[in-house]
């Protein structure tokens, strides 16, 4: 089973992705001590601190986490392996904490020049390793449905970074494309055709592997990604004649999320293996977060929808995260002759996973009153902050125990 259609004597160190994850829960948690010392302006529609928690969530703690699993992915999905993986991994974990840093700052206290430089140093950063990558993965002579979907999300990545920067200088009254158009582009390339892209490029494979479903149908595996990528292309050069027209063509991107999401949750709750675990209900979570964001975005509700969208993502983090770690210790101490190595379900704790889980589904009506009452935002900071909290301590764990069998 889990071999199937997979490269395992390719894949990287474990330290490459423990490290990233690692780093997702210090910017959880550093998102969530934002909320609870500027909620009352991130309540704010558009206002400087409400983009500054928007990028550190969607960058800090989502496309960093998603780089680093691209990082354990790429080879073991594709048999593209990343020279010098781990020290390239080094290197991008460090600079890109940093500016992420240096971003949410610079958005916070509006500083228009810091802003720009911050930009250009993550497009400078990020564009090498998409690039190499590409190259790679574009020189392939087979290239399957996980194959397209990394050309389709990285290439999304690649545009939508540009954007950013294009976005960053009109700040600082550097204008190359109108700010309503540059926006419009980020953040439906960021959205649709880097994360939400990227997830259905690794759910192509990992549903059917870890979660013993049936495979995607093959007509979607084969056209759903490339036609995603085109609808957004469209939707970009529309964009330049006439924002109204291309606002249109969100409804399409929001079909897109539905049939994703339908297809997923038939294919989950139809699959062999009927035992429900927290990673389970996690996607669960995350499936019907994004149902509703679709749903709700599709009748104007578009704040609410974007945060549906957001904690979907959040959820399918920790869902793959607390599959994907457990999978990589047993298979690294296996593959080091270690016999008495743990199984992967006695790799974490299942009480903490269920602590994980309840905090996590404790944030949905504390967010649905923060509609209300913007000042329950603090107390949804203080549970986020406790969630990953928990989160960072199951990955400590499994590293530790990965360590304390190591020879």
């Amino acid at each position: 089973m889990f071999n199937q259609g997979l490269s395992l004597e390719q894949a990287p160190p474990i330290s490459i992705v423990l490290r990233f994850f690692i780093l997702c829960a210090f910017f959880g948690l550093l998102s969530g001590l934002y909320l609870i010392f500027y909620g009352d302006q991130v309540a704010l529609q558009m206002s400087a601190v409400t983009i500054a928690f928007v990028h550190l969530l969607l960058f800090a703690v989502v496309s960093i986490t998603m780089i680093g699993v691209l990082f354990q992915m790429l080879p073991v999905m594709t048999s593209v392996s990343i020279s010098n993986a781990l020290r390239v991994a080094k290197v991008m974990h460090l600079l890109l904490a940093l500016l992420a840093v240096a971003l949410v700052a610079s958005f916070t206290l509006n500083l228009a020049i810091p802003l720009a430089i911050s930009a250009l140093l993550i497009l400078g950063t990020i564009s090498v390793f998409i690039f190499k990558v590409l190259d790679r993965l574009v020189r392939l002579e087979h290239k399957d449905s996980s194959v397209v979907g990394f050309i389709v999300a990285l290439s999304s990545f690649g545009i939508a970074l540009v954007m950013a920067v294009v976005t960053a200088l009109n700040y600082s009254d550097i204008s190359i494309v109108a700010y309503d158009v540059s926006r419009f582009i980020h953040i439906r390339f960021m959205l649709s055709g880097w994360l939400f892209a990227l997830v259905c490029a690794v759910s192509f494979r990992v549903i059917e592997m870890f979660y013993v479903s049936s495979p995607y149908p093959k007509l979607m595996q084969s056209y759903f990604l490339p036609v995603l990528f085109i609808i957004l292309i469209i939707q970009a050069v529309t964009a330049t004649f006439s924002l109204q027209s291309a606002h249109h063509i969100d409804m399409l991107l929001v079909a897109a999320v539905i049939i994703y999401v339908l297809s997923t949750l038939k294919l989950l709750y139809n699959r062999k293996r009927p035992r429900v675990d927290v990673t389970i209900r996690l996607w669960y979570i995350a499936l019907i977060s994004w149902l509703l964001s679709a749903v709700v975005y599709s009748f104007g509700a578009v704040e609410v929808g974007f945060g549906a969208f957001v904690f979907g993502l959040l959820s399918l983090i920790y869902a793959m995260s607390y599959k994907i770690v457990p999978f990589l210790v047993w298979f690294h101490l296996n593959a080091k002759g270690v016999l008495e190595a743990p199984m992967m379900a006695d790799v974490i704790d299942k009480d903490y996973l269920k602590l994980h889980l309840y905090l996590h589904i404790l944030l949905i009506p504390l967010l649905l009153l923060s509609l209300y009452m913007s000042d329950i935002l603090a107390v949804v900071g203080a549970v986020f902050m406790l969630t990953n909290s928990l989160y960072a301590y199951n990955i400590y764990r499994a590293t530790m125990l990965y360590r304390a069998y190591l020879p």
